[in-house]
């Protein structure tokens, strides 16, 4: 599978309780360079939180990103605000 291009993001959410939760996300464009299709590009979107000194992949807020092909930082930032209410 081929690299093409990438874009990232940090979101910060306004400290609630004390303590900040942090979310990045990595949108990524791919192409698999096999088949007649192979050079067609193709976005995946993988979502991290912040988590100790680590990250947790969120795979279900991943899974949704990648499979509505969002390609720019603004429609992750809806999807996560409008329907998973993530961001201010």
């Amino acid at each position: 599978m081929g690299f093409t291009s990438s874009q990232s993001c940090v979101i910060s959410t306004p400290k609630l309780f004390g303590f900040q939760r942090r979310w990045y996300y990595s949108l990524a464009e791919y192409i698999t360079g096999i088949g007649r299709d192979g050079a067609k590009p193709f976005p995946v979107t993988i979502v991290y939180m912040r988590e100790g000194k680590g990250f947790k992949i969120l795979e279900k807020e991943s899974e949704v990103l990648t499979s509505r092909r969002v390609k720019t930082v603004r429609e992750a930032q809806r999807i996560l605000r409008d329907e998973f209410q993530y961001l201010p």
